[in-house]
């Protein structure tokens, strides 16, 4: 398959399912750093996945940034070529909603983790 002949619809939405891979990433490192909670008594290879757990939820907003900048530019790329202009629009405001509920959420998680 030649990338040239890849619509910039197509590769948007998959940009936009990076997110679920990104997901798929936290929660197996967490499911693994669970799993070795107790045998491991947090000692050991359990602080090298919870290190990565934790790092993968600090830097979730900025991921989450970057995924959605990506897609909205392949977006307005894909506008800009007359390519199908509902999907387009209905993917640029998903991507923005979930901006705005990933930003929301981040906030109010370490407001109360902080305990503020």
């Amino acid at each position: 398959m030649n990338i040239k002949n890849v619509s910039k619809t197509k590769i948007a939405f998959l940009v936009l399912l990076l997110h679920l891979a990104y997901a798929a990433l936290f929660a197996n490192f967490m499911f693994i750093t669970g799993l070795l909670e107790v045998p491991c008594n947090r000692d050991g290879i359990y602080v090298v996945f919870a290190t990565i757990s934790i790092a993968l939820l600090c830097f979730f907003p900025f991921a989450t940034t970057g995924i959605n900048a990506t897609s909205v530019a392949f977006q307005i790329f894909a506008l800009r070529k007359n390519e199908s202009k509902v999907k387009n629009i209905v993917m640029m405001a998903i991507a923005i909603f979930y901006e705005i509920a990933v930003t929301i959420f981040i906030i109010c998680f370490w407001q109360h983790t902080m305990g503020v």
